[in-house]
C-alpha cells in the first residue's frame, strides 16, 4: 500500500496531478465532488470527441437511464444482535489485496474483460486499485484516502475525472463497510436479515442477507442506483463471485471472479 510519489509542483497541485514513477506522466483535471456514478460515467461524457464514433460508446450514450427503478422502503420486524455483526462481518476488517477477472458488459450485450487489482485499508478508509488489459497493460491506476482521490496513471478512454471518481466508488461500494452503525437492522417479512443506513442526503445504502447477499444504493427519492449480488462462501470478506448492476447515469453490469485474495 506504499506509494512512492515524485514531487508536485504547485502548478501540478493545482491541477490535481499525481505522478507514479516508471509511468508516462499525464495532466487530469481536479475531481470534481458531482462527479459521475459509474465506472463508464466519464467516458460517456466525451461525447465531444471522437470516441463516440465506436459502436461501443454510441450504445452506452444511447442508454444512459433508459428508466428510473423505484424500490419501496422494506418495513422492518426486529432481529437479533449477530444479524448486525453479519453486516459489519461482510467487509473485510483489516489490510487486504485482491485479484479479480472482470467483465464489462454495456446495453446491447457488449462486453470487454479486464483484470482488476485492488488493495483496501479499512482503518484509514484507503483504496488503492488498478484496471489492467488481459495482457497486463495498465489501463487505470489510482487511489483513494477518505474523499480524496488520486490518479496514478490512466490511458484513453480511462483517462477522465468522472471515470476515476465512479470507479473508486464502485470500488468502495463492493468492499469498504459503511462507517457508521447502521441506522436501522433487523428483519424482513420473509425473515432476511436486513442492515440499513441513512445518509445526510437522503440516500440510503442497504444489505440483505437471502440466498445471496444483496447490497443496493438507493437516491433520495428511493431510486436504484446500483446493486451487487455476491455469491459463494466469504473467505476473509472477500467474495468468490461478485455481480455489480449500475442503473444511473449509465447503465452497466460488471461480473466479478476472485482469483486470489490476502489479508
Amino acid at each position: 500500500m506504499n506509494l512512492r510519489k515524485t514531487p508536485i509542483t504547485n502548478d501540478e497541485q493545482t491541477e490535481g496531478i499525481v505522478t507514479l514513477p516508471g509511468h508516462p506522466e499525464s495532466r487530469h483535471p481536479p475531481l470534481s465532488k458531482g462527479g459521475g456514478k459509474g465506472i463508464f460515467a466519464g467516458i460517456l461524457q466525451a461525447s465531444k470527441s471522437n470516441l463516440l464514433s465506436r459502436p461501443f460508446f454510441l450504445l452506452a450514450a444511447l442508454m444512459l437511464c433508459a428508466g428510473c427503478l423505484s424500490v419501496p422502503e422494506t418495513s422492518l420486524l426486529p432481529g437479533a444482535p449477530e444479524d448486525l455483526h453479519r453486516c459489519a462481518a461482510l467487509f473485510p476488517s483489516g489490510p487486504w489485496e485482491s485479484v479479480h477477472s472482470i467483465e464489462a458488459v454495456i446495453p446491447g450485450g457488449m462486453s470487454s474483460s479486464l483484470l482488476g487489482i485492488t488493495k483496501g485499508d479499512p482503518a484509514g478508509r484507503r483504496l488503492h486499485t488498478a484496471l489492467l488489459s488481459p495482457e497486463g497493460f495498465i489501463l487505470f491506476e489510482a487511489e483513494k484516502r477518505e474523499e480524496k482521490i488520486s490518479v496514478l496513471k490512466a490511458v484513453a478512454p480511462f483517462d477522465s475525472p468522472a471515470f476515476a471518481r465512479g470507479l473508486m466508488e464502485d470500488v468502495g461500494f463492493l468492499f469498504l463497510a459503511p462507517g457508521a452503525r447502521p441506522s436501522q437492522w433487523g428483519r424482513t417479512a420473509d425473515g432476511a436479515a436486513l442492515c440499513r443506513w441513512e445518509e445526510p442526503d437522503g440516500s440510503r445504502k442497504e444489505i440483505r442477507f437471502a440466498t445471496a447477499v444483496r447490497i443496493v444504493l438507493l437516491d433520495r427519492h428511493g431510486d436504484l442506483v446500483k446493486e451487487a449480488l455476491l455469491h459463494g462462501s466469504f473467505v476473509k470478506g472477500l467474495a468468490p463471485q461478485v455481480e455489480l448492476q449500475v442503473y444511473r447515469p449509465a447503465p452497466y453490469r460488471l461480473k466479478m471472479i476472485l482469483l486470489r485474495g490476502t489479508p
